[in-house]
């Protein structure tokens, strides 16, 4: 599989796929410090929210496991999903090393240690 594709699965009347490399394209995309002006460096980001919408996820789904390239997996509630921000971008580059895209908590805690390498979304 591409490792610049991410799916979003599990509890959804539809699975999606997104390619966060043709976002740069996406009038949607914002500047990472619109939300979080501390962060020093230049990213592009859009929100988790309008993704997970067309994923259709089922009634009673109420978490968002972020399941990591290693196998790990990072659950965060469904609410916290719709509220996340996804960094696509870093210095106009495409994240790759440990991408493709950085979840941050709308809330801001873990702006300093953002969710990386993000391979797919279950909802359950």
């Amino acid at each position: 599989m591409n490792d610049m594709i991410i799916t979003i699965g599990g509890a959804v009347n539809f699975t999606i796929t997104l390619d966060p490399t043709v976002w740069i394209f996406d009038k949607r995309k914002f500047p990472i410090q619109v939300v979080f002006p501390q962060i020093e460096e230049e990213g592009q980001c859009m929100h988790l929210n309008p993704f997970l919408h067309n994923a259709e996820p089922e009634r009673e789904a109420t978490r968002v496991h972020c399941v990591l390239k290693n196998g790990e997996r990072v659950t965060i509630s469904l609410d916290q999903a719709k509220a996340a921000i996804l960094r696509f971008s870093r210095n106009k580059q495409a994240i790759r090393e440990d991408g493709p895209v950085w979840l941050y908590l709308a809330d801001g805690s873990n702006v300093d240690n953002p969710i990386r390498n993000i391979q797919r979304f279950e909802i359950e």
